[in-house]
């Protein structure tokens, strides 16, 4: 076994690099369980001084001419150690990798000349061009860039030295993805995983007389195949080996939010693993996040899928090249079976320049015969495109049947008005109609619920389970008054902006740092008078809030993590995933709610402010999303207000009292720039999309 020594050159201040470094190797070692990968630490910014007799760098420097590969970390100093060993390390024709910590800041003079000292060093190795470095701004980052370099170089360096010396079979890079396949799925699906909470459609898509097995969604097919979409019992399970054996076309699977469109490709994902396991002629199944490249740099996304791939697939490295060949395997004579299908979700969340990624999808196409493609979407976009040749599959609505039958067993009786009962055949809407029946019974008189009484929107419906989720609080926290503000205040406010920065961001989800930051910044904002001017209720537990100013970082970050524990584990609103700690709303409906109800909200702090009511900087800075516009005419009631002609009187509309939208308008009048201009915008294109004229 090939023993390899790691020297970890850092100083104190990067101790928690450090650790995540141990970590790192650790689990190296489990993909190279051929190496034996060992660490070499020392905080190497020690005061001078003697260790055993000698001075600790005569103790130090010995070690790290016996390793193979040395890491040199530098943020805010370079230390004099620090930089002694990379010199060292250079001399000695050693494996370097260095990084660089970004986010340095500092109004001490002498700090300040010391980080001039690293920025001046890093300029002199981008203008000798005599070794690559890495920089990074977070613990996960630097985790991330830390495995993907070491195991590539330990591929190239160790284990291709051995396949050629046939110490080591060179296995089949689709079996290593199908591997890599079954154990990312048990990942996702885990404790920290993002698929643990498809339960709010599992409700509906399980078979009544058991919870583990899973009734597929129905769907509809493009004319075009023998009999596409006439059994009422077609499924994507059965319609698209179809499509991959008669026409070869890549799917898009589209239906509107709530109708199960990750569900059924999670569970493709499920049958074809299962498959494949039983037959290795099976294609091998690949799920892909899209919502994933709105993270990825611009300069990055070139290869996001075969990048995805190879970080998340492949268990040994694997070099992008290696993947590329296993897809454009020719087809073989006789019956034709995919060898590869990427399960492409979430077309429609991609919120950056697609350029890249449609261009690689159209490498895909042309390429790679025996790979296919399925891609989920709230929307038909292959006219946008140009992607004609695509076969479409529509999810189609529950049954009236299945509604009333599912009303039943919950004791509920069936909604006498047809908009709404057409509503709650989205699978969703129905369970959380459900959820939400029984407490707004209960709370219907209550001082802290404002429940909805007529519903025929997905606003509405999300409105009155949000109602109903605070009604609740008063069953759970009893007499503690204290506590059932606490937790109405995240609800109604401190949750709605949460959203509204996420989705003003163009992302689905936050890593810690991002989510601590729009923590730290809300908290501030409702630390503000006129929030208490506006909301007067909560003005009594203002001290017990958690808008206080937090004196130290330690404080922040107990705050930031009280609060994250509360929105995933009591209110269950937010999903924690992954070991990188990022978090993300229950489903892409509840963000953009949330985002609507913050901005009602700013409209509300704004009408009462003491210079005359004033317009919210969220409809003023920019346009927003159709989504987001929909949430907020639907909770306004806007898809009520239909123009209608009296007689002798002319055309005429009724609008609900209170409505903040025209509140807004009517802040607007006698105001004029750009500003003023998008937020009228907003408002009336949100009028015309919501109200249908």
């Amino acid at each position: 076994m090939n023993k390899i020594n790691i020297f970890v050159a850092s100083g104190s201040e990067l101790k928690e690099e450090r650790k995540d470094t141990i970590q790192v190797i650790h689990e190296l070692r489990k993909i190279f369980p051929a190496l034996n990968l060992e660490a070499v630490q020392w905080e190497t910014d020690l005061p001078a001084g003697y260790y055993d007799g000698k001075k600790i760098q005569e103790e130090i420097n010995p070690l790290l001419e016996q390793c193979d590969i040395v890491l040199v970390l530098f943020f805010s100093k370079l230390g004099r150690f620090t930089l002694e060993e990379y010199r060292l390390a250079c001399e000695k024709h050693k494996k370097v990798f260095l990084f660089f910590k970004t986010g340095f800041s500092s109004s001490k003079p002498a700090e300040v000349k010391e980080y001039l000292n690293v920025t001046e060093f890093r300029e002199q190795l981008e203008k000798g061009n005599t070794l690559l470095f890495r920089e990074y701004g977070s613990l996960e980052q630097f985790k991330k860039l830390l495995k993907d370099d070491l195991a590539l170089y330990l591929a190239q360096e160790y284990e291709s030295k051995d396949a050629s010396e046939g110490k080591a079979g060179a296995e089949p890079v689709l079996q290593r993805v199908l591997r890599g396949s079954r154990d990312y799925y048990e990942k996702l699906g885990g404790e920290n995983g993002r698929f643990r909470m498809l339960h709010i459609e599992d409700l509906i898509l399980s078979r009544p007389e058991s919870q583990e097995e899973w009734m597929p969604q129905p769907v509809t097919g493009d004319a075009g195949l023998d009999d596409a979409g006439s059994d009422k019992g077609e499924t994507a399970i059965s319609l698209l080996p179809r499509v991959w054996k008669q026409s070869g076309q890549p799917v898009i699977i589209v239906g509107e939010g709530g109708m199960g469109k990750t569900v059924s490709l999670v569970r493709l994902w499920d049958i074809l693993l299962d498959q494949a396991a039983r037959d290795q002629d099976e294609p091998v199944p690949v799920f892909i996040a899209l919502n994933e490249f709105n993270q990825v740099k611009e300069e990055n996304r070139q290869g996001f899928i075969l990048n995805y791939i190879r970080e998340n697939y492949c268990l040994s490295p694997t070099y992008r090249e290696e993947i590329w060949d296993a897809m454009k395997q020719p087809v073989p004579e006789g019956e034709f079976k995919p060898r590869l299908v990427l399960l492409l979700d979430g077309f429609n969340e991609i919120t950056v320049e697609k350029r890249e990624l449609i261009l690689e999808i159209k490498r895909i196409m042309e390429q790679c015969p025996r790979t296919r493609m399925v891609l989920t979407s709230r929307f038909d976009m292959r006219g946008q495109f140009q992607w004609g040749n695509w076969y479409l599959v529509c999810l189609l609505k529950l049954e009236k049947e299945q509604v009333v039958s599912y009303l039943q067993e919950k004791n509920l009786g069936q909604p006498g008005q047809e908009h709404f009962l057409e509503l709650i055949r989205n699978p969703m809407m129905l369970t959380l109609y459900a959820a939400t029946c029984e407490i707004q019974k209960k709370n219907r008189d209550s001082v802290h619920c404002r429940f909805k009484d007529r519903v025929e929107s997905v606003g509405e419906l999300l409105w009155n389970f949000m109602e109903s989720q605070v009604g609740y609080l008063g069953e759970r926290l009893g007499e503690d008054q204290a506590q059932v503000y606490y937790y109405k205040f995240l609800l109604k406010l401190f949750l709605p902006a949460l959203g509204f920065e996420m989705e003003k961001a163009g992302l689905f989800d936050f890593s810690n740092v991002q989510i601590n930051g729009h923590i730290d910044h809300i908290c501030e904002r409702f630390s503000q008078a006129d929030f208490f001017d506006t909301y007067a209720e909560f003005e009594e537990q203002a001290k017990k809030l958690p808008v206080w100013a937090c004196a130290n970082e330690s404080e922040r970050r107990e705050r930031a993590a009280k609060l994250k524990r509360i929105f995933c584990e009591d209110l269950h609103m937010l999903v924690k995933e992954g070991e990188g700690e990022t978090y993300r709303f229950l489903h892409q409906d509840f963000r953009d709610f949330f985002a609507a109800v913050h901005l009602l909200n700013e409209m509300e702090m704004e009408k009462g402010s003491a210079n005359g009511p004033r317009i919210p900087e969220g409809m003023k800075e920019r346009c927003l999303s159709y989504f987001v516009r929909r949430m907020l005419g639907e909770i306004e009631g806007e898809h009520y207000a239909k123009p209608y002609v009296v007689k002798g009187e002319g055309w005429q509309i009724d609008i609900p009292k209170g409505n903040r939208l025209h509140g807004l308008v009517d802040c607007c009048r006698g105001k004029f720039g750009d500003e003023v201009g998008v937020a009228v915008w907003n408002v009336v294109r949100t009028w015309q999309e919501v109200r249908g004229s």
